[in-house]
């Protein structure tokens, strides 16, 4: 199982330093407050590191769209989970 937390510098600086305070928030709570990622998922990738395109439409207003080449290129944050292939 994959888990995104959402953790504050300071206490992840302190896990890697192998230090742990009394007063910071347990690593049950930081676990159980986590977003399980669903098996099979693609690669999870930073949207806002994309190069956005402006296209027309058939109303006359400009739409936002990713290129595929620059999907395809975007740095990956988590690789995708191959455990269903």
């Amino acid at each position: 199982m994959q888990i995104v937390i959402n953790i504050n510098d300071k206490i992840y600086e302190a896990i890697l330093d192998g230090w742990w305070p009394n007063n910071f928030v347990s690593i049950r709570q930081l676990i159980a407050n986590g977003i399980p990622l669903p098996k099979g998922h693609g690669d999870l990738i930073d949207r806002s590191k994309l190069e956005v395109h402006y296209v027309g439409t058939d109303i006359g207003t400009d739409c936002p769209v990713y290129l595929l080449p620059t999907v395809e290129e975007a740095s990956i944050i988590i690789a995708a989970d191959k455990e269903n292939e």
